[in-house]
């Protein structure tokens, strides 16, 4: 069987809905997965499931991206694979890294080592941002263990610590030094020799608002903009209810950024924006698809499609989208948000629920992942904590 596309991260919610998108316009899908109860192995949706025994979830290092490699290497030999396209973040990496091998034998749409190391390092994005004016927080960058006293002095309370290596997700927030020096002690007691020291900045408040796109040697072919309106964990997670929006200043920022990089791909780019006064921050780069890819789609833009006319050099039809549609991610995100939320957060949503119509991500002609996600709900209920990342207090 000929496979157009071959995806990876066969357990991830957005993998499955880049098969759906790709499924709609009748291409061949296959998904490497890592065992037979991921989500995208029940699934009805693919044509072909490949089971890896390497987990780049588990292990990334070196040995374990060969190990990968040389499991991919076999699939690519025995199968005719026309595009082989990375959903995660650390399959992004791996595809950027051996994107020389993997083009051998099929097209990959990925931007080399060196871009991909800017996109992922925060240390090296936030710089990259600052000179070209795009607005950032508040950033204190730590190179040495002298650095961690001298910004405890400096930054003013709440703070934001985030970790910048690739491999490694999480948000530390502080609302006083005895809480830096506790979070700190902690990011650094797990440090491994060679990893990057976290970045510091100020807390910014306001709305979570997304860049997504599509581009080819710096240039955009197509784009589409986002605002959260739940995201789960409750402190700052993935969207669990979303909204299309356009915003001018997001999507030159985003541009810009993008443009600098000579981008080709697909990126996410996030900010936060101000309520009071519509300023905008930039928050990290995603050089990958993103969790909230379901309401692009339902906007009316196929990035999943793009991405693969991309990648073979096929003419990319202009595309626009419908704003103010909304997307509920309904299990196992936004149930899990309603249950973490206070009253007055239930109460809005019961009011905008009376007044808007949502598209959701229970899609039965799929009934095994409903199950799925059901299932995953009860396992997340009992394991998440309600403030993982610590609770703000308050801003002075």
């Amino acid at each position: 069987m000929n496979i157009n596309v071959l995806l990876t991260d066969g357990n991830y919610q957005n993998t499955n809905a880049i098969v759906r998108a790709l499924k709609s316009v009748n291409l061949k899908v296959g998904v490497i997965c890592n065992n037979k109860y991921d989500l995208n192995y029940i699934s009805l949706l693919p044509d072909r499931r490949f089971l890896f025994k390497t987990n780049l979830l588990q292990k990334n290092n070196n040995e374990s991206f060969e190990n990968f490699w040389n499991e991919l290497e076999k699939i690519l030999i025995k199968n005719n694979i026309e595009v082989f396209m990375p959903v995660g973040n650390i399959s992004c990496r791996f595809a950027s890294q051996y994107k020389d091998k993997i083009e051998k034998y099929c097209k990959v749409p990925v931007v080399n080592i060196e871009t991909m190391r800017v996109a992922q390092d925060k240390n090296l994005t936030f710089k990259l941002a600052e000179s070209l004016n795009v607005p950032i927080p508040r950033t204190f960058y730590i190179t040495d263990l002298n650095d961690v006293g001298i910004v405890a002095q400096e930054i003013q309370f709440p703070c934001v610590i985030k970790k910048t290596n690739y491999y490694e997700g999480g948000v530390f927030y502080c609302n006083s030094k005895a809480e830096y020096e506790m979070n700190m002690n902690r990011i650094l007691s797990e440090k491994k020799q060679n990893d990057e020291y976290p970045v510091v900045q100020e807390y910014v408040t306001g709305v979570g608002t997304g860049y997504y796109s599509v581009y080819k040697n710096g240039e955009c072919q197509g784009y589409f903009m986002h605002e959260r309106i739940h995201e789960f964990p409750v402190t700052g997670g993935a969207s669990t209810l979303a909204k299309s929006i356009y915003n001018p200043e997001l999507k030159k920022y985003g541009d810009k950024l993008l443009r600098e990089l000579n981008w080709t791909g697909v990126s996410m780019i996030e900010f936060k924006r101000n309520l009071q006064n519509n300023e905008l921050r930039l928050m990290e780069i995603n050089p990958k698809f993103w969790g909230s890819l379901e309401l692009s789609y339902a906007a009316g833009i196929n990035f999943p499609y793009l991405n693969y006319l991309l990648a073979t050099d096929k003419p990319i039809p202009y595309s626009d989208y419908k704003k103010d549609v909304y997307f509920r991610w309904t299990i196992p995100g936004d149930w899990l948000w309603y249950i973490f939320s206070n009253k007055n957060q239930r109460k809005d949503f019961l009011l905008l629920k009376k007044k808007i119509k949502f598209n959701t991500n229970i899609h039965w002609d799929d009934p095994f992942v409903v199950l799925h996600n059901f299932l995953h709900f009860f396992i997340k209920l009992f394991r998440t904590k309600k403030y993982p990342h610590g609770f703000i207090k308050q801003k002075n």
